[in-house]
């Protein structure tokens, strides 16, 4: 019984894994990751903290017209622990907290500047803990952008701390449909990142995709 309720369990959350959009799955693929390549000694109630922005456009109202060129993004916050991240199900609890997070956000009642300044509060009441950043979005395509001296053949993103762990989504430069990452870290954690996102990329396939 206690397998059959686990696999009725499974079942659910990866179905919720599959609803989400490529920007939902690649950070909570990255968060996980991130937490299982840290070589720290962290107990397993240990706060993970993961950041981002949603796009808050379709909020307004009355609604912005067609031709709006500004932004209007507010900062989320999510928080799991140490020991959920780095358990089997790590993969599919932080993509429903992702899940459940952005929908808040996007059908919440309240005005854009309430949600803007709460955002901000949360994220700095939350910065000094363990935090992953991730900016950018799947639907930024700096390889389309030329200003006359041809299209980039790479785009990187600088960062000045090196205790900062960010990662910043792109559209991939040579495949459609595809993301680019890049990652801020320490080279040392760069390295085992590198390891863990490998054995991670085959273990998603086999426990995920094959589920379809």
């Amino acid at each position: 019984m206690k397998k059959k309720h686990g696999a009725l369990y499974f079942q659910k959350q990866s179905a919720a894994f599959h609803s989400m959009g490529p920007f939902d799955r690649m950070d909570s693929f990255d968060r996980m990751l991130s937490v299982r390549s840290n070589g720290e000694e962290v107990v397993d109630d240990e706060p993970e903290y993961l950041s981002f922005l949603v796009d808050c456009r379709g909020r307004f109202i009355p609604p912005l017209p067609n031709n709006y060129f500004g932004n209007c993004m507010l900062t989320v916050v999510t928080e799991s622990t140490n020991g959920t991240l780095r358990g089997n199900n790590g993969l599919l609890s932080v993509a429903e907290i992702i899940g459940g997070a952005i929908r808040k956000t996007v059908d919440s009642d309240k005005s854009i500047m309430d949600g803007y300044t709460k955002s901000v509060l949360e994220f700095l009441k939350r910065r000094g803990g363990r935090m992953l950043i991730v900016g950018g979005s799947p639907r930024l395509d700096f390889y389309g952008i030329d200003y006359g001296w041809g299209r980039p053949i790479k785009y990187e993103t600088v960062a000045g701390r090196d205790s900062m762990e960010v990662f910043f989504l792109s559209k991939s430069r040579k495949y459609r449909g595809g993301i680019e990452i890049g990652v801020l870290m320490s080279k040392v954690l760069i390295d085992a990142f590198a390891a863990v996102f490998d054995r991670g990329v085959i273990e998603a396939k086999e426990s995920l995709w094959s589920k379809m």
